[in-house]
């Protein structure tokens, strides 16, 4: 049986003076891979991906259902089993070191990729600012992909606005693309 490997983690943090509420949101990246998948090389494969998404109750609550994986050994950090309070102990101390975006902000995409016509899209399609393109899918089925950049900056704003509404839709994967890391 298989099993997640995270190896790495960076969070990022956007500062909450853009928000109404003035709270500070957070994308949480890991470096992981599953620990059957292997490259030409013989090393097993990883790549980074958002495993958390939203303000600190939201990553922690996220946190909380990857903590569960570590219980029965479905997520292990860098191949060692470890207590799903050891993994939420992680997560808190990433909030805390978190860097802020714009370390990254050229490095990083916001989209959210959803089939069409389907709730998520419904709700994006009336949202002014996010661009939608249709693309196709590794089965050559049409997918709706929104994207929130405006002149080439990433729209935090825009994004975190819409959030709240579509992430029980979706895991964090879905909208952080972070393959240039």
């Amino acid at each position: 049986m298989s099993y997640r490997i995270e190896y790495a983690h960076r969070t990022l943090r956007v500062d909450g003076s853009e928000f109404p509420d003035a709270k500070d949101r957070y994308i949480v990246l890991a470096e992981g891979g599953d620990s059957n998948c292997y490259g030409s090389d013989n090393r097993r494969s990883r790549s980074w991906g958002a495993i958390a998404i939203g303000r600190l109750e939201e990553v922690l609550e996220d946190g909380c259902q990857l903590a569960a994986a570590c219980e029965s050994e479905g997520l292990r950090l860098k191949g060692r089993a470890l207590r799903p309070e050891a993994y939420l102990r992680l997560l808190r101390e990433q909030m805390r070191k978190a860097q802020p975006t714009c370390s990254a902000r050229y490095r990083l995409g916001l989209y959210c990729r959803t089939e069409t016509d389907d709730e998520t899209d419904m709700l994006l399609r009336a949202l002014p600012g996010a661009a939608r393109t249709i693309e196709r899918d590794w089965n050559n089925k049409p997918v709706v992909v929104y994207r929130f950049a405006e002149n080439g900056q990433l729209d935090f704003r825009l994004f975190f606005s819409v959030y709240p509404a579509i992430r029980c839709a979706k895991h964090a994967w879905h909208f952080v693309d972070s393959s240039n890391l």
